[in-house]
């Protein structure tokens, strides 16, 4: 039920779902991807690495190479990118793009965080350029 009022966009009852789901069984990774989901699509970050990574570590090893779990790896990809950890990013997309390689969703995210690491390293080399010489035309019209 938790999951359907997410996708009605009514995070508050999908939450107080999610979480009573989550008190019944702690140990299931599922719901712990589920209320990942959900502080990302509120915007709590940190919780949501938080959450994806814990929902990953309670993944029996014998099934971790398992498809059902490159969504959790490219959520997890999502959070890192918006926090500005594109390494970390990077590195999680990989890994899901290692369990589904064919997966497009996980393939333009890793796009657009390679487009991203690149963009911050251009800004950040104009901007030190400007810092050393303000009158620097090539920079100043950039």
């Amino acid at each position: 039920m938790g999951i359907e009022y997410a996708r009605m966009n009514n995070t508050n009852l999908a939450e107080s779902l999610v979480l009573q789901a989550h008190r019944m069984c702690s140990a299931d990774p599922l719901t712990l991807h589920e209320m990942g989901v959900l502080a990302y699509k509120q915007g709590r970050m940190e919780e949501a690495v938080e959450r994806f990574h814990t929902a990953l570590q309670l993944v029996p090893a014998a099934t971790r190479h398992l498809p059902v779990w490159e969504a959790t790896m490219t959520n997890l990809g999502h959070a890192y990118r918006r926090q500005g950890q594109y390494g970390r990013a990077i590195e999680w997309l990989n890994h899901a793009l290692a369990l589904c390689p064919h997966q497009s969703g996980a393939l333009a995210a890793l796009g657009l965080t390679y487009h991203l690491q690149v963009c911050m390293s251009i800004f950040l080399f104009f901007s030190f350029s400007l810092f050393l010489s303000v009158c620097l035309s090539v920079c100043v019209f950039m």
